[in-house]
């Protein structure tokens, strides 16, 4: 065969084959699309709000993909969310494992309250199974920034067990938080400083997890003993590091409780900074230095630290019999009409 045809036919052989890749491509996304349109349908019909201004396909070649304009979401009683801007994508050959980039301009509201946040990069990673559900759950972000609050990065995780029928007291799914460099708001750092390195969480959850995030779901979730078990807690805001452990709960009313095993290093620098800031005066920072000298004793790592118990309960925040702060209410009865526009 001449080379001129042999030429011809690899190039409309190619032709073909991209001709071919590029339906299966465009079927795809339509699939897609109308999986999202009938998951946001599916939503609405209990009570959610799903809604966007605009949607279109994104992606080709490799990823197939949605772009959404204003994306919004709101659970009945629970977390709501918009943002500016959510793009979803997966690989074409595998829709089980979608990525979700959500940069920009961001308003948070739940029980807790709400916030306007930004982000310069916010990516959360699915694993899914064939029916849609959640197997893992991975969180990244940098740059985020609130008023005059800041995290230079953030990750999380969210890893159902898939537990059948489990007990009461029978972990479920475990979940994991890490912030880092942190700058804290205006108020907090009279101290210490607003300049902490680390926050740090990871811990399970135990009980059969609530069907949905919506705020009768949670509660009721808490009525059969929902409980958090927090396996590890770490705070490395210098000169102070605190590492904690307990339990996480709601009590009767949804408000929270916790009970934490404490242990603080640093101690003796951190009363040389209430004396400086003047919250003590000289002798009765030197005093309380000697004191918990005294009540120190070697961590798992050979360093002197103080333990300390801590409860939150009431609203109040107590380290053993004395109330040191003050937790704010959950409104769940607010959140179940919040607004996020």
């Amino acid at each position: 065969m001449p080379i001129r045809r042999l030429s011809l036919a690899a190039a409309l052989a190619v032709a073909v084959l991209a001709g071919l890749y590029a339906a299966y491509w465009f079927h795809v996304a339509g699939e897609v699309r109308k999986g999202l349109e009938h998951w946001a349908e599916d939503r609405r019909a209990q009570g959610w709000t799903v809604a966007w201004e605009s949607m279109e396909p994104q992606g080709f070649p490799l990823r197939v993909g949605l772009a959404l304009a204003a994306p919004e979401l709101a659970v009945p009683g629970g977390v709501a969310w918009r943002g500016q801007a959510l793009a979803l994508s997966a690989r074409p050959h595998d829709l089980t494992r979608v990525t979700l980039s959500a940069p920009g301009r961001h308003r948070l509201s739940g029980p807790a309250g709400g916030a306007e946040f930004s982000a310069g990069e916010l990516l959360l990673d699915l694993d899914l199974d064939r029916a849609g559900r959640i197997e893992l759950a991975t969180l990244k972000g940098s740059a985020l920034a609130s008023g005059s609050t800041a995290v230079a990065t953030l990750a999380a995780s969210w890893d159902p067990l898939g537990v059948a029928a489990p007990a009461h007291d029978t972990p479920t799914a475990r979940f994991s938080a890490a912030a880092g460099s942190i700058r804290l708001p205006e108020g907090l750092g009279a101290v210490l400083g607003r300049d902490a390195a680390l926050i740090a969480i990871d811990g399970h959850v135990r009980g059969p997890l609530p069907p949905s995030p919506a705020a009768s779901d949670l509660l009721a979730w808490s009525a059969a003993g929902g409980v958090i078990e927090l396996e590890h807690l770490e705070v490395d805001w210098e000169p102070v590091a605190v590492e904690a452990d307990g339990t996480l709960a709601l009590d009767g009313a949804g408000q929270p409780l916790a009970a934490l095993s404490a242990r603080v290093r640093g101690f003796g620098a951190l009363m040389d900074r209430l004396a400086e800031a003047r919250v003590l005066d000289a002798g009765t920072a030197a005093a309380a230095r000697m004191v918990l000298s005294l009540m120190a004793r070697p961590d798992a790592q050979g360093r002197p630290a103080v333990p300390v118990p801590l409860t939150v309960q009431d609203g109040g925040v107590w380290m053993g019999p004395a109330r040191i702060g003050s937790v704010p209410p959950l409104n769940w009865s607010a959140a179940s009409g919040m607004t996020i526009r």
